[in-house]
């Protein structure tokens, strides 16, 4: 009977297809449950049918299905800045404008954004210092907008350090 059981669920999980999310559909979840969504924007980021989320609102993937844009602006977010987006390994391109994105940023935020070509978190609740770590965090950044937030200080002397 024991023998049974298990050749049935050997043959079971070789022939059903699986439908689970890819990893970039687990960050993006990930970064949905960071944020408050009152007008319910990211209810497309379902794992209900969805094995990749190219067709998810607000994202974008190449031919390989890889996230490469992460398109949320005034979705009506509130919370921090969701540093796990960086964990999408394609990810070119990230705006968060006008949104309610609040807290202060830290160089650790941007750890693994290496691929980020485009970055705005504009008009959001942003405050305190500008990380001076981030033309080393972000080597590949062309594009930043921060501006209408509560940021202090002065423009890091390290922003000159921008490689593109």
């Amino acid at each position: 009977m024991l023998y049974c059981l298990i050749l049935l669920l050997c043959l079971s999980s070789t022939y059903l297809p699986s439908l689970s999310l890819n990893q970039d559909a687990t960050i993006l979840r990930q970064a949905k449950l960071g944020l408050s969504d009152p007008a319910q924007s990211l209810s497309s980021w379902s794992d209900n049918n969805d094995v990749t989320p190219c067709k998810w609102l607000g994202v974008s993937c190449d031919a390989t299905s890889n996230v490469v844009s992460v398109d949320l602006s005034s979705f009506m977010l509130v919370g921090p800045f969701p540093s796990i987006l960086c964990h999408l390994p394609s990810l070119h391109f990230l705006s968060l404008y006008n949104n309610s994105i609040n807290g202060s940023l830290s160089a650790d935020d941007f750890n693994t954004c290496h691929n980020l070509i485009h970055l705005d978190l504009s008009e959001n609740l942003l405050v305190g210092s500008i990380p001076k770590s981030l033309s080393f965090n972000l080597p590949n950044l062309k594009f930043l907008e921060i501006s209408g937030n509560n940021l202090s200080d002065t423009i890091p002397a390290s922003f000159g350090e921008f490689p593109k």
